[in-house]
């Protein structure tokens, strides 16, 4: 059974916002410049950073694969995400595997 524990949904778009942000501006790039990577507008890109609007899975992939993280850096941030949303990150990995 998951964990009836876990964050709001609105923490966890601010928690993947930051990340995103904090890895945007470690990879040099400006919110306009990750935009037209992403063939999106640079608020949408300020929206997702700040937790404002939530990010599709298809979505988030596609901001990392811009952002250019390692299958490596992907999986850990995944990871990350269950750790901040579920209290019982264990139970959920027997689950998932």
């Amino acid at each position: 059974m998951l964990s009836t524990q876990r964050n709001d949904n609105t923490d966890v778009s601010i928690y993947i916002g930051t990340y995103l942000k904090r890895r945007r501006k470690a990879v040099g790039l400006t919110g306009a410049q990750l935009a037209s990577r992403l063939s999106i507008s640079q608020q949408q890109v300020s929206r997702y950073e700040r937790g404002k609007n939530a990010i599709t899975i298809q979505g988030l992939l596609d901001i990392l694969q811009a952002l250019e993280l390692r299958k490596h850096d992907v999986d850990d941030f995944m990871k990350k995400i269950f750790q901040f949303y579920y209290i019982d990150v264990a139970l959920e990995a027997n689950l998932i595997n």
